[in-house]
């Protein structure tokens, strides 16, 4: 079809189609005369652009970049613009920049065979609004919504994304290296590939990427696991020191944030651990055998549905803890929240203090 929409949060995926159909429907020698760009343009200029036949050999694209005529971004006073009895009510100049179901459907039915009109939308496709049903008629339709990760849980397509990233550069990524990625990254795939592209030029002449070549090159968002480890296994003036690095590259809040998180999750691994960890009872009695750590990984890890490594790793790391121990830890991290919130301690003085305090 000579009209697609690319719709999706996710833009490193939707950005890479976008070149593949440049590469593919683009004559080398022609590519700047046939590619025209548009940024929230009316519909005549949609209209000149698409209508016009490339020069040349190959095809013309004419891209309709940052478009939100098909997602649910858009406004309700730009929805209720669809409706051809409430457009007819706005002056000329909303009309071309809100189109009616009718005006767009003119003119993607209308486009040649040997130009493309490509809509890019940087958020979700809304299949509800009624000029995306409009559109649907005309074009093919390409979603490219952003994954969503959860620390420690097991993401096959974000795996694989890590996997095949890695074989771009003849490199492999083991899995502790690739599980520290997709959790100090979020599951955002445009750092991650660039952390990836990143490592695995460090690595050479070899090809693995390890787990603690990623912990030495990463990004400082991906240290904040550093600074944890160091300050779980009370190394306290290796924490300060790694504490003030991260200051320095962004302020206390996303870091304080993070330490919420994690102890949120820590206090429920290590609550069913010290449950899963007691001996069974028969008729009032302790037995003497006892669940080895990777049996009771594998029961927090069903349970809280995610990954027995993970689980394995926060129990060697929490070994020094109790859930009581994590509990007073995250009561007073609440209370230094609120202390930063209402402007009584600075961010960075209240991160301080609780990594020093015992």
């Amino acid at each position: 079809m000579p009209v697609i929409v690319l719709a999706g949060e996710e833009d490193l995926s939707l950005s890479r189609r976008l070149e593949q159909l440049k590469s593919t429907l683009l004559a080398p020698q022609w590519r700047v005369v046939n590619f025209v760009k548009l940024h929230k343009p009316s519909l005549a200029a949609i209209n000149e652009a698409a209508s016009t036949i490339p020069f040349g050999q190959g095809k013309r694209i004419v891209l309709v970049e940052n478009c939100d005529f098909f997602t649910k971004k858009r406004s309700k006073t730009e929805e209720t613009d669809d409706v051809k009895t409430e457009s007819a009510k706005t002056n000329k100049k909303n009309k071309s920049d809100s189109p009616t179901n009718d005006d767009l459907e003119t003119i993607v039915a209308s486009v040649p065979e040997t130009t493309y009109l490509i809509f890019s939308c940087p958020y979700n496709f809304d299949s509800s609004l009624k000029l995306s049903k409009a559109v649907a008629q005309y074009a093919q339709i390409e979603e490219f919504p952003k994954e969503k990760y959860f620390p420690g849980s097991k993401n096959l397509k974000l795996e694989a994304f890590c996997r095949q990233e890695a074989k771009k550069y003849n490199a492999t990524i083991d899995d502790a290296a690739l599980q520290y990625l997709l959790t100090s990254a979020e599951g955002d795939l445009r750092q991650i590939a660039s952390e990836i592209e990143k490592t695995s030029l460090a690595v050479l002449p070899k090809t693995i990427i390890t787990y603690d070549v990623v912990v030495n090159f990463c990004s400082p968002q991906g240290h904040i696991f550093q600074f944890i480890d160091f300050w779980l296994a009370g190394q306290t003036g290796q924490a300060l020191d790694n504490l003030k690095e991260l200051l320095a590259q962004q302020n206390a809040m996303p870091i304080l944030a993070t330490l919420q998180t994690m102890l949120s999750k820590w206090i429920k691994v290590k609550a069913l651990y010290e449950q899963y960890s007691d001996p069974p009872t028969q008729s009032g009695k302790t037995t003497s055998i006892k669940p080895s750590n990777t049996e009771i990984a594998k029961q927090i890890a069903a349970d809280l549905k995610l990954m027995p490594f993970s689980i394995e790793k926060d129990l060697q790391r929490l070994k020094k803890h109790t859930a009581s121990d994590l509990v007073d830890k995250r009561l007073q991290l609440t209370r230094l929240e609120y202390a930063i919130k209402v402007g009584q301690l600075p961010g960075d003085h209240a991160l301080t203090m609780f990594v020093a305090s015992k």
